[in-house]
């Protein structure tokens, strides 16, 4: 027989093993928390002044996938963000940032959401393995936001690739307080076209199904470079992404638009480095000139390498003539960044003295 003793010993039972599986849920939680917050990430050596990491601390706090090059021995002179082109991922700016480790930058490159490690299965992010622009965009300024919060008194800079390029820019245009300048490489102003019998069929299959995924080898390797060796290694990399279907490669166009829409928008007194290859069967180098005169800032400048074709940046070898354009934009801005910080502070003093000389005679306070 139950009787009201039973069903209040029995309620009373199942609250407490209610409350200990929470309380050590809620132990559990904290303990995961505490253990990622102490785990360093783990570091490679790849040059006498760079450690590479797969997964940065960013990427770890933003649940998404963020690489690092850095030499914790040093002090940063400033910080770098590094975005991917198109079919690549952040991995592919290994040797370039560890010519900014050098200098003394620490580098970042997030992998845009469908590439890189997001295509790995279970990859234990914060999303889909999908591709998805608009998020990616959304990425890049949480990304930004982290580092200006780790970093207050450093410069931070963008530099991106074709793809990369124009999300710089477009993120300059949007978030313009989140960096110091941008360097974009091989930016989309217009593509140039070049036609195939083979786009026929593949007018049709994209048409009679936009979802499925298409190679895209027979339209990369003729146009990617302008060196057939840097071709083939770039085509080879396992990094390399040779498909896409047709919403995805739409979807890319829109967004490489939307710099070109809100370029307007970005403060005059934001550097920007346009790098360029004059020999870029991808994009139409001519036109850059009338797209930077668009531009909302007046510290752009424009770097034409004759003899270079699309690809500046993501190489094993980088050109020495285009790190001394960088190097010297660098060291240029750096300076600058320097003197605005000074009188940043300077500002911050005089507000706090203003705002303590409103409350002095409320305190009784003595301000010289």
């Amino acid at each position: 027989m139950i009787t009201l003793r039973t069903i209040v010993i029995s309620n009373i039972t199942f609250v407490c093993k209610l409350g200990l599986a929470a309380l050590i849920a809620l132990w559990a939680n904290q303990a995961a928390l505490a253990t990622d917050e102490f785990v360093k990430p783990e570091l490679i050596k790849i040059g006498p002044h760079s450690f590479y990491s797969n997964q940065s601390d960013v990427g770890r706090e933003l649940q998404i996938p963020v690489h690092q090059w850095h030499n914790p021995e040093m002090e940063p002179t400033g910080v770098i963000v590094a975005l991917q082109g198109l079919i690549f991922s952040g991995k592919m700016f290994s040797s370039l940032a560890e010519h900014f480790n050098s200098l003394g930058y620490y580098v970042y490159a997030n992998d845009v959401r469908g590439f890189g490690d997001w295509r790995q299965p279970d990859h234990g992010f914060k999303g889909d393995s999908k591709v998805h622009f608009g998020q990616s965009k959304q990425d890049l300024t949480d990304i930004l936001k982290v580092l200006r919060r780790k970093f207050p008194d450093k410069p931070i800079f963008l530099v991106g690739e074709s793809f990369g390029g124009n999300m710089a820019v477009w993120e300059a245009a949007t978030n313009p307080d989140l960096m110091d300048g941008v360097i974009a490489a091989g930016f989309g102003a217009k593509t140039r076209i070049h036609p195939r019998p083979y786009w026929v069929k593949t007018f049709f299959v994209g048409l009679n199904n936009p979802s499925k995924k298409m190679d895209l080898k027979p339209y990369i390797k003729p146009v990617l470079t302008e060196d057939k060796h840097l071709t083939a290694q770039l085509m080879q990399n396992p990094e390399t992404v040779t498909s896409m279907s047709t919403v995805e490669l739409i979807k890319a166009a829109v967004t490489n638009n939307a710099a070109l829409k809100e370029m307007q928008a970005i403060p005059e007194d934001m550097p920007i480095l346009f790098l360029a290859g004059g020999k870029d069967r991808v994009l139409d180098t001519k036109a850059l000139p009338e797209a930077i005169a668009r531009l909302g800032t007046k510290k752009s400048d424009l770097k034409v390498f004759d003899g270079k074709g699309h690809m500046l940046l993501e190489c094993d070898e980088v050109e020495p003539e285009v790190l001394e354009t960088i190097d010297a934009w660098l060291e240029k801005n750096q300076a600058e960044f320097a003197e605005k910080l000074v009188a940043r502070k300077n500002a911050c003093a005089d507000c706090d003295k203003e705002r303590l000389l409103d409350l002095a005679p409320d305190l009784n306070l003595s301000i010289k």
